[in-house]
């Protein structure tokens, strides 16, 4: 298995376990999937396609939002 191929499934790996952890409302679920989105810009730097980075940093900044939201909602 290529180099490539690893940091190509470590995103989708995550991903999926960010999804179990979001079913069962755990709060880690945003920062596993903040840890997806970076490997997935680095993968697009290093292969030099940039415009889905732009998707990828929308997301990272949707994923702080509902982790700060679901810390605020655990507090009360």
């Amino acid at each position: 298995m290529s180099l490539g191929l690893i940091l190509q499934i470590i995103p989708v790996v995550l991903s999926l376990i960010g999804i179990i952890f979001n079913v069962h409302k755990k709060r880690i679920c945003w920062i596993i999937w903040m840890i997806g989105s970076c490997f997935w810009i680095w993968l697009y730097v290093h292969t030099k396609i940039y415009i889905p980075i732009i998707l990828c940093v929308i997301n990272m900044g949707m994923n702080f939002w509902g982790w700060k939201k679901w810390s605020k909602e655990n507090k009360q």
